[in-house]
């Protein structure tokens, strides 16, 4: 997955599968899922989506290196993540 996007709606998720940016410098979003009916979406409109929410309010996410992100609370490290096998491409808050 080269890319994901939260609905400005707060209940859809898009994701794009294409490693090729597109004029706006984007990898393209190409699949939606509707996430209050748990069903397949209409196609993905950019303009419908936020990228690369890394933080929200006293929450925030650094991606540390290509396999680890820690997720903080007002600067002070919650949690830190190690993906178990590839690298990891994107990380997002959700919207609200």
């Amino acid at each position: 997955m080269w890319a994901v996007g939260w609905g400005k709606d707060g209940k859809s998720l898009a994701w794009g599968y294409t490693n090729a940016p597109g004029a706006d410098g984007f990898k393209p979003f190409e699949q939606t899922l509707r996430l209050d009916e748990f069903l397949p979406g209409d196609p993905p409109k950019p303009e419908n989506f936020i990228r690369h929410v890394r933080a929200d309010g006293a929450y925030s996410i650094k991606v540390d290196d290509f396999f680890n992100f820690t997720v903080s609370e007002n600067g002070k490290p919650l949690y830190k993540h190690k993906s178990r096998s590839d690298r990891l491409y994107s990380v997002s808050f959700p919207t609200r």
